[in-house]
């Protein structure tokens, strides 16, 4: 079927996947925000907890979970890894 936006025709299937690319691009950039933030704050030496609790995580160990599945590393690896 087509959509109508802004007086022009858009075919829905086209527009359904460029929204699915969007949301993928977006989600990547926020992932990327967030272990920037979370790594400037693990080189300040910033309790994990902390760190975790200060981008919205509820639990530390999930928030331990997502920085080593984008990092390879653990919180703790990390800052030790830095402070050498």
């Amino acid at each position: 079927g087509m959509w109508t936006i802004c007086g022009h025709n858009v075919d829905r299937v086209w527009t359904l996947k460029s929204l699915e690319k969007l949301q993928t691009s977006l989600g990547q950039l926020i992932r990327q925000q967030i272990i920037g933030t979370a790594k400037r704050l693990l080189k300040q030496q910033m309790p994990i907890t902390e760190v975790a609790y200060s981008l919205g995580f509820e639990e530390p160990n999930h928030f331990s979970q997502f920085f080593k599945h984008y990092t390879q590393l653990t919180p703790s690896e990390y800052m030790s890894k830095k402070s050498n």
